[in-house]
């Protein structure tokens, strides 16, 4: 959008001046530079703004005219009058352009932004906290090796503590079955 407003600026532009020319040979500049002086000043233009996607957006007002020409018609010619509309057209088309641009400028830093943190995510903080959950399992992993290893020697000794038992005390219980074997290592009897 901005490019085919700033394309019509550009040819609207081009005219007003080919125009104007025309005026300052058939009038004189001087006459029209003292015409020129004598249009008042235009602070009709208002920029308000509002929000899409979180970014403030500016929207341009501008006061539209009462398509008059604002000289008298003595001393002046169709050239000047003619420039005087072209440039008016100009003024809003720029109008319009400042809009779009400043819109397209704010989204883009905006996007710029949001890109930044995604990237910060993707190759900063979600490794980050991959590599702990990493910690954590094999912290986890390697804690439940050695509460194996533990429950393991601590059922190897009991069994071997037991059986010391039975050969010392002549035999008295003898466990062979495996059932037997795996409660004396939880502890029982």
């Amino acid at each position: 959008e901005a490019k085919s407003v700033q394309s019509r600026i550009d040819e609207t532009f081009a005219t007003a001046y080919k125009k104007l020319s025309f005026a300052n040979i058939t009038m004189g500049s001087k006459n029209v530079e003292q015409i020129a002086n004598s249009i008042k000043i235009d602070n009709s233009i208002r920029v308000i703004t509002h929000s899409v996607m979180g970014v403030e957006v500016p929207k341009v007002v501008a006061a539209e005219g009462d398509n008059s020409i604002p000289y008298g018609a003595y001393s002046t010619n169709a050239e000047l009058d003619e420039a005087y509309k072209a440039f008016e057209e100009v003024r809003k088309l720029t109008v319009e352009l400042a809009e779009v641009e400043t819109a397209v400028c704010r989204l883009a830093v905006s996007i710029k932004k949001t890109q930044k943190r995604a990237n910060s995510l993707k190759n900063i903080t979600i490794p980050k906290y991959e590599q702990i959950a990493k910690d954590i399992q094999s912290a986890l992993e390697e804690k439940d090796r050695e509460e194996f290893l533990e429950i393991s020697r601590s059922g190897a000794i009991a069994v071997f503590i037991y059986t010391s038992n039975l050969l010392v005390n002549g035999g008295v219980r003898k466990y062979s079955d495996e059932k037997s074997v795996r409660a004396i290592a939880k502890g029982g009897v």
